[in-house]
């Protein structure tokens, strides 16, 4: 949220305004848990009404100028979102001018090298 209002409030401006407005801002998550919380957070700020939260699945085949990426877990996590590369990659590819990733890197990392179990077969 602070890095959504920081955009906002130091965004440049020409004639027509605001080169970077709230509604060229999306915020995307694994967990629609914290879909909820980032939208209660950003109902806060009066400046922020038009940024959207969505989760990855949901924001599949849709782009926006700035895309902030939460990677943040509350609790430990062996999560499948976080270590399926179509997940990351939908992640890391939303946005056309910049992009912001927050999280704990090294826990991040962690989960990237972790052996996947294998998984059922379907016969």
């Amino acid at each position: 949220i602070n890095i959504a209002k920081w955009i906002v409030d130091n965004s440049g401006s020409n004639s027509k305004g605001k080169l970077l407005q709230a509604r060229h801002i999306t915020i995307l998550t694994m967990y629609t848990g914290q879909v909820t919380e980032i939208k209660t957070g950003l109902s806060r700020h009066p400046a922020l009404k038009d940024v959207e939260v969505q989760t990855v699945n949901q924001y599949q085949g849709r782009e926006n100028r700035i895309v902030i990426i939460s990677l943040v877990r509350t609790t430990p996590t062996t999560s499948e979102f976080l270590r399926d590369p179509g997940h990351i990659n939908v992640a890391l590819t939303r946005q056309t001018h910049g992009l912001v990733v927050v999280g704990d890197l090294d826990k991040f990392k962690r989960l990237q090298n972790r052996k996947q179990a294998p998984r059922p077969q379907r016969s």
